[in-house]
């Protein structure tokens, strides 16, 4: 810790502001980060002044990598729901059972639920992400083909979406 508190004296308070903002983006845990904070407050800028300036959080990255994470769980949960309908309704189309039947049902709900979750944590990433890139979103996209093609968007948003975050230094 002593070599980075050295390499990070060196750093200029501009440079140590932005390191304290965007921490994360570049890899450096909450040591690196508070060690930065003491330094700035051994150079008269304090926590206080930090906040006040949007130097202390990145809030647009913590929100937008929150709904990522929300995005992935409920795409994986509707993924998994979409591809046991049509099997689970071939076995029960094949065996005739009611139990199987009460599950595809059941299925499609989850997917549909999952699917209008991740829906909406897609709507509000690309509100966040597309204050800082211009580009409009794709969500009606997701929305449209994603009940026909959605083992195919699954991965393509997936990785979009990591590749957006990147915007929000």
């Amino acid at each position: 810790m002593i070599d980075r508190r050295k390499q990070l004296e060196q750093l200029t308070t501009n440079q140590l502001m932005d390191a304290v903002k965007n921490y994360r983006q570049y890899g450096y845990d909450d040591d690196v980060r508070d060690c930065a904070i003491a330094i700035l407050e051994e150079r008269g800028v304090h926590k206080g002044q930090l906040a006040l300036s949007g130097s202390l959080r990145n809030d647009a990255f913590e929100r937008a990598t929150d709904l990522y994470n929300s995005f992935s769980k409920n795409t994986t949960i509707a993924l998994i729901s979409y591809f046991a309908v049509p099997i689970v309704g071939l076995l029960a189309g094949l065996t005739d059972s009611l139990f199987l039947t009460i599950i595809v049902v059941l299925s499609v709900f989850v997917f549909f639920i999952f699917f209008i979750k991740s829906f909406l944590n897609k709507w509000e990433f690309d509100k966040i992400v597309s204050k800082y890139n211009n580009e409009t979103g794709s969500t009606w996209v997701y929305w449209f083909i994603g009940v026909w093609l959605f083992f195919v968007l699954y991965f393509y948003y997936r990785g979009h979406m990591k590749e957006q975050i990147k915007y929000l230094q």
